[in-house]
């Protein structure tokens, strides 16, 4: 007969490794009959900021063993933790959430509650759906979207252990394993309207001084070829055009216009085209960008813009006029003439970098369909 086995754990208690503060949350007791306990889920927590020392119960405690591991102080998930798979390991982890912050009691629960949908697919958990942060990462998936802004600062990633462990080096990095893991984009569109209230997605600025590529997003981008998932077909126009709106967002407006303008006039639906548009836009020079709409022509996204951005006035008070008039069709060339006249700082600036952001999301989301080697080619 084994002899059962009792691990009791108080809340609060702090155990140093390598530096950091790992603080183990447990509730009540974990009983170990033999083979019993295996099949009991481990959820090992990483945070970017440091944890309250005692965390309000939530829903879904004492279903599980779990422990919360702050990073730490000015450590962040997009840089190496050479040390973190060896954690992950030794912690006995079934699943590991990464995150910016924990601090309500909701935002376990929701982990608690998806465990079990996220046996082998890896879940993204927002702190306020229907953010512009949860609009980006449902329309092109926690990848791509966290090559532009790592989803974890503006909700949760739920992983499989496993997942995480896969390939893992010495110079271990969150950010770069989540961007490489090819995950796309959610099966479910993104609702119709956007919440703005509590936005933590930065914005792009209409006209960019300069460059916001990192070293490493700039790699990623140029090799994307070897970590975009196979679906995407690498010889057709719209694979370039994703580099293009990948760099574009991030303000390399000479890099992305040369993956435009390697591709004009060519692909489903011409969104290198778009993308250029957009690139002469914000560089800006005008006249140019309304140039290359008019060869773009009727954009699949310009239904959705259209509807977003009325939505988007009404709430800050603003009068669109011929740009997006209920019934009539989204005008790209009256949101040029818009951009010209803003004021930075001004309500039409705030609303042009936020309708700006929503068209590149789209377009992104558009051009990886039109990437796809099953879409219809015309």
């Amino acid at each position: 007969m084994r002899v059962k086995q009792a691990c009791i754990v108080p809340f609060g208690t702090a155990k140093i490794w390598d530096g950091e503060v790992w603080l183990w949350v447990a509730v009540g007791f974990c009983l170990l009959f033999g083979g019993k306990g295996k099949g009991r889920m481990k959820l090992l927590i990483i945070t970017e900021t440091n944890t309250p020392g005692v965390l309000a119960p939530a829903h879904g405690d004492e279903k599980l063993d779990f422990q919360v591991h702050s990073l730490a102080p000015g450590r962040k998930l997009d840089q190496p933790h050479s040390a973190l798979p060896a954690m992950i390991h030794d912690a006995g982890a079934t699943h590991v959430a990464l995150c910016s912050r924990l601090v309500e009691s909701d935002q376990r629960s929701a982990l608690f509650d998806h465990l079990t949908s996220a046996a082998q697919t890896p879940l993204w958990l927002p702190l306020v759906p229907a953010s512009p942060a949860d609009f980006l990462v449902r329309s092109v998936g926690m990848s791509l979207a966290s090559l532009w802004f790592p989803a974890w600062q503006a909700g949760t990633v739920l992983v499989p252990a496993s997942r995480l462990l896969e390939n893992a080096t010495a110079s271990f990095q969150p950010l770069n394993w989540l961007i490489r893991a090819g995950y796309g984009p959610d099966t479910e569109a993104p609702g119709p309207r956007i919440d703005w209230s509590d936005n933590l997605l930065p914005l792009p600025t209409l006209v960019p001084w300069k460059g916001r590529c990192t070293d490493t997003q700039r790699a990623l981008i140029h090799q994307a070829e070897t970590w975009l998932p196979v679906e995407y077909d690498r010889n057709v126009p719209d694979f370039r055009a994703i580099q293009a709106g990948l760099l574009l967002w991030l303000d390399e407006l000479k890099l992305s216009h040369e993956f435009a303008q390697s591709i004009e006039f060519t692909g489903t639906h011409r969104a290198g085209d778009y993308w250029h548009a957009i690139m002469h836009r914000r560089e800006p020079d005008y006249g140019n960008s309304k140039y290359w709409f008019r060869h773009v022509g009727k954009h699949p996204i310009f239904a959705e813009l259209a509807p977003l951005a009325r939505e988007m006035a009404r709430e800050m008070n603003l009068t669109l006029g011929n740009m997006a008039a209920e019934g009539s069709p989204w005008d790209p060339f009256a949101f040029v003439d818009w951009c010209s006249r803003c004021e930075v700082g001004s309500p039409e600036d705030l609303f042009a970098r936020r309708l700006q952001a929503v068209e590149m999301i789209l377009l992104l989301r558009q051009t990886l369909q039109d990437a796809r080697r099953d879409a219809e080619r015309n």
